[in-house]
């Protein structure tokens, strides 16, 4: 499915008309901001909203403030920016909808990385609900573990691979807990970038990747970080990427 660019303008224009009536507690910073992208002075616009982003943490930006941030360099032309605000947005409050649109515009720009899979779909739903679901997981450990406890106690028998599903357990748990640590994302921002197959510059090229394309990374070593491209692990230098979480 494909977004025109008229329609995913009209989007953005009919959203921004509405999120001025969401806070009313907004900084002098941010009130300026919006009165110059109201008026069309975009450049201006990005630099305030810019210098109200790096003045606190992505937890407390708000989330009118990634989606003007992507209107903004949508009127731009700056693609590789626009992605990145989305995916911002995604990271912040994931939906189904960005995701679709992201994908939209992955395909419409000849860019990979953000195809709509089963495991966006499934990482999705676990970063939404991972809260509630590790609390969940966490109550059950706790259940067992007192189960097992009084077992001992009354010197009732536990089998051995009682005992080692619940230690495999714990450490699911635990992975689960630390999987926005372990998994995380980027767009490269470079013209091109070179992948490495070991995390070094002197280390054998494993291919290049153009600028817009997005970037899985599951771990990191010093400044590198490993990802899966074209069927290859290898490692990309962190400064050749915006890194999205």
């Amino acid at each position: 499915m494909q977004v025109s660019v008229k329609l995913y303008s009209f989007a953005f224009c009919f959203i921004l008309c509405w999120l001025p009536q969401i806070s009313h507690c907004q900084s002098v910073g941010l009130r300026s901001a919006d009165s110059l992208l109201a008026t069309g002075h975009l450049k201006m616009a990005e630099t305030r909203y810019l210098d109200f982003i790096l003045s606190r943490s992505d937890a407390s930006v708000n989330d009118a403030v990634w989606l003007k941030m992507a209107y903004v360099s949508q009127q731009q032309k700056s693609l590789v920016n626009e992605l990145y605000y989305l995916n911002k947005l995604n990271n912040r409050k994931p939906t189904e909808e960005l995701i679709i649109k992201m994908d939209d515009l992955g395909k419409q720009y000849g860019l990979k990385g953000y195809e709509t899979s089963d495991f966006s779909f499934f990482f999705l739903i676990i970063k939404k609900y991972l809260g509630y679901l590790v609390l969940l997981l966490l109550i059950l450990a706790f259940y067992v573990f007192v189960v097992m406890s009084l077992k001992s106690f009354r010197k009732e028998r536990i089998y051995v691979t009682q005992k080692i599903t619940f230690v495999v357990y714990l450490i699911s748990v635990i992975i689960l807990t630390n999987l926005p640590d372990i998994y995380s994302s980027g767009i490269v921002k470079n013209a091109v970038s070179v992948l490495r197959t070991n995390p070094s510059a002197a280390a054998e090229v494993s291919g290049v990747v153009a600028r817009g394309n997005k970037l899985h990374f599951f771990g990191k070593r010093d400044e590198w970080l490993l990802t899966f491209w074209d069927n290859t692990w290898c490692f990309v230098k962190r400064t050749d990427v915006l890194l999205i979480n």
